[in-house]
């Protein structure tokens, strides 16, 4: 068993109630370099790499499907842990929505094959 000190809970307290200390930047992803230094005939390769991708990030939605159905077996309150999938749920849904829109884009503007 655990136990907290008054000491580590006034921090964990001041911890807690903090704003993030950190913004993320979107523009430090990998994807970023690829699509301003990639050529034209490169089209096909890097379709290919956002496909697999977005493909990576079906699969995390369907593991936290899976987590959210072992979370309702479970004999707590999933509330919070519901909302924390809630919010990576968006995180990947808005990355995979962004990763289609820049294949149309590309295939718009370069014309190769849609998304």
């Amino acid at each position: 068993m655990y136990a907290i000190t008054a000491l580590g809970q006034q921090s964990l307290d001041a911890f807690l109630l903090q704003p993030a200390a950190e913004v993320p930047d979107p523009r430090r992803q990998e994807l970023a370099p690829k699509l301003l230094f990639a050529r034209r005939e490169h089209l096909p390769d890097l379709l290919r790499v956002i496909n697999a991708r977005r493909d990576m990030y079906v699969q995390q939605l369907a593991l936290l499907a899976v987590q959210r159905r072992k979370l309702r077996r479970l004999p707590v309150d999933p509330f919070v842990v519901n909302l924390l999938i809630d919010g990576a749920e968006g995180g990947i849904v808005a990355e995979i929505e962004w990763l289609t829109h820049v294949c149309d884009r590309l295939a718009q503007r370069y014309g190769g094959p849609e998304a």
